[in-house]
Protein backbone atom coordinates (compact mmCIF):
# COMPACT_ATOMS: atom_id res chain seq x y z
CA UNK A 1 0.00 0.00 0.00
CA UNK A 2 2.81 2.32 0.87
CA UNK A 3 4.63 1.82 -2.45
CA UNK A 4 1.40 2.42 -4.43
CA UNK A 5 0.93 5.73 -2.67
CA UNK A 6 4.48 6.80 -3.50
CA UNK A 7 4.08 5.74 -7.13
CA UNK A 8 0.87 7.75 -7.41
CA UNK A 9 2.48 10.83 -5.95
CA UNK A 10 5.45 10.55 -8.26
CA UNK A 11 3.27 9.99 -11.34
CA UNK A 12 1.30 13.25 -10.94
CA UNK A 13 4.28 15.62 -11.32
CA UNK A 14 5.57 13.55 -14.26
CA UNK A 15 2.20 13.90 -16.04
CA UNK A 16 2.18 17.63 -15.39
CA UNK A 17 5.53 17.96 -17.14
CA UNK A 18 4.30 16.02 -20.19
CA UNK A 19 1.05 17.97 -20.61
CA UNK A 20 1.09 21.10 -22.82
CA UNK A 21 0.66 24.43 -21.03
CA UNK A 22 -3.01 25.26 -20.60
CA UNK A 23 -2.74 29.03 -20.65
CA UNK A 24 -1.20 29.94 -23.99
CA UNK A 25 -1.54 33.65 -24.75
CA UNK A 26 -3.74 34.10 -27.83
CA UNK A 27 -5.50 37.22 -29.05
CA UNK A 28 -9.29 37.18 -28.69
CA UNK A 29 -9.77 37.40 -32.47
CA UNK A 30 -6.88 35.55 -34.11
CA UNK A 31 -7.88 36.56 -37.65
CA UNK A 32 -7.94 40.27 -36.79
CA UNK A 33 -4.60 40.10 -34.99
CA UNK A 34 -2.90 38.53 -38.02
CA UNK A 35 -4.65 40.68 -40.62
CA UNK A 36 -2.28 42.75 -42.79
CA UNK A 37 -4.99 45.41 -43.16
CA UNK A 38 -6.57 47.50 -40.39
CA UNK A 39 -9.90 49.20 -41.03
CA UNK A 40 -9.35 52.53 -39.25
CA UNK A 41 -12.69 54.29 -39.74
CA UNK A 42 -16.18 54.04 -41.21
CA UNK A 43 -18.53 56.99 -41.56
CA UNK A 44 -21.94 56.87 -39.92
CA UNK A 45 -24.93 55.77 -42.01
CA UNK A 46 -28.05 57.95 -42.12
CA UNK A 47 -30.26 57.66 -39.02
CA UNK A 48 -33.32 56.66 -41.03
CA UNK A 49 -33.37 55.06 -44.44
CA UNK A 50 -36.05 53.75 -46.78
CA UNK A 51 -36.05 50.62 -48.92
CA UNK A 52 -34.20 51.26 -52.19
CA UNK A 53 -32.42 54.32 -50.80
CA UNK A 54 -28.70 54.81 -51.52
CA UNK A 55 -26.00 56.48 -49.45
CA UNK A 56 -22.22 56.69 -49.40
CA UNK A 57 -19.89 55.42 -46.68
CA UNK A 58 -16.34 56.72 -46.40
CA UNK A 59 -13.40 55.66 -44.30
CA UNK A 60 -9.73 54.78 -44.10
CA UNK A 61 -7.75 51.56 -44.33
CA UNK A 62 -4.14 51.10 -43.16
CA UNK A 63 -1.77 48.48 -44.52
CA UNK A 64 0.10 47.29 -41.42
CA UNK A 65 2.15 44.65 -43.25
CA UNK A 66 5.57 44.96 -44.86
CA UNK A 67 4.33 44.43 -48.41
CA UNK A 68 1.79 46.06 -50.69
CA UNK A 69 -1.79 44.77 -50.58
CA UNK A 70 -5.03 45.29 -52.45
CA UNK A 71 -7.85 45.22 -49.87
CA UNK A 72 -11.52 44.64 -50.46
CA UNK A 73 -14.08 46.51 -48.33
CA UNK A 74 -17.27 44.56 -47.59
CA UNK A 75 -20.33 46.30 -46.07
CA UNK A 76 -22.99 44.21 -44.32
CA UNK A 77 -26.42 44.92 -42.87
CA UNK A 78 -27.65 42.80 -39.95
CA UNK A 79 -30.35 42.58 -37.31
CA UNK A 80 -27.72 41.98 -34.57
CA UNK A 81 -24.64 43.94 -33.46
CA UNK A 82 -22.22 41.11 -34.23
CA UNK A 83 -19.55 42.34 -36.66
CA UNK A 84 -19.22 40.20 -39.74
CA UNK A 85 -22.80 38.90 -39.51
CA UNK A 86 -25.63 39.77 -41.85
CA UNK A 87 -26.28 40.25 -45.53
CA UNK A 88 -23.64 41.78 -47.80
CA UNK A 89 -24.98 44.98 -49.35
CA UNK A 90 -21.84 46.48 -50.94
CA UNK A 91 -18.32 45.42 -51.95
CA UNK A 92 -15.50 47.58 -53.26
CA UNK A 93 -11.98 46.53 -54.24
CA UNK A 94 -9.47 49.27 -53.46
CA UNK A 95 -6.33 50.15 -55.35
CA UNK A 96 -2.97 48.84 -54.18
CA UNK A 97 -1.93 50.18 -50.77
CA UNK A 98 1.82 50.32 -50.11
CA UNK A 99 3.25 48.86 -46.91
CA UNK A 100 2.56 51.04 -43.87
CA UNK A 101 0.38 53.46 -45.87
CA UNK A 102 -3.16 54.70 -45.37
CA UNK A 103 -5.83 54.68 -48.09
CA UNK A 104 -9.21 56.42 -48.17
CA UNK A 105 -12.28 54.74 -49.62
CA UNK A 106 -15.83 55.59 -50.68
CA UNK A 107 -18.46 52.88 -51.01
CA UNK A 108 -21.89 53.50 -52.49
CA UNK A 109 -24.51 51.45 -50.65
CA UNK A 110 -27.99 50.79 -52.03
CA UNK A 111 -30.52 49.08 -49.78
CA UNK A 112 -32.83 46.38 -51.10
CA UNK A 113 -36.40 47.39 -51.93
CA UNK A 114 -37.60 44.29 -50.06
CA UNK A 115 -36.04 45.39 -46.76
CA UNK A 116 -38.55 45.07 -43.90
CA UNK A 117 -39.09 47.72 -41.24
CA UNK A 118 -36.91 47.51 -38.13
CA UNK A 119 -33.56 48.40 -36.58
CA UNK A 120 -30.47 47.36 -38.53
CA UNK A 121 -26.76 47.40 -37.77
CA UNK A 122 -24.12 48.13 -40.35
CA UNK A 123 -20.59 46.72 -40.28
CA UNK A 124 -17.67 47.13 -42.64
CA UNK A 125 -14.74 44.75 -43.05
CA UNK A 126 -11.48 45.09 -44.97
CA UNK A 127 -10.18 41.77 -46.35
CA UNK A 128 -6.81 40.71 -47.69
CA UNK A 129 -5.73 37.11 -48.34
CA UNK A 130 -8.66 35.62 -46.44
CA UNK A 131 -8.01 37.65 -43.26
CA UNK A 132 -10.16 40.59 -42.25
CA UNK A 133 -10.45 43.57 -39.95
CA UNK A 134 -13.99 44.73 -39.07
CA UNK A 135 -15.66 47.78 -37.55
CA UNK A 136 -19.33 47.89 -36.61
CA UNK A 137 -21.52 50.98 -37.00
CA UNK A 138 -24.58 50.89 -34.81
CA UNK A 139 -28.19 51.52 -35.51
CA UNK A 140 -30.11 52.72 -38.51
CA UNK A 141 -33.86 52.66 -38.31
CA UNK A 142 -36.00 51.72 -41.20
Amino acid sequence: MRSACRTGLLALPALALLAPPAAVAKPSDASAAASPIALRSVSAPPRQVKPGQAFTLTGRVRNVSHRAARPRVVVRLAKSRKAGAGRTIAVKRLTRVKAGRLAKYRVRVRLSRSLTAGRYYLSACARVAGRQSCRPRFGSRH
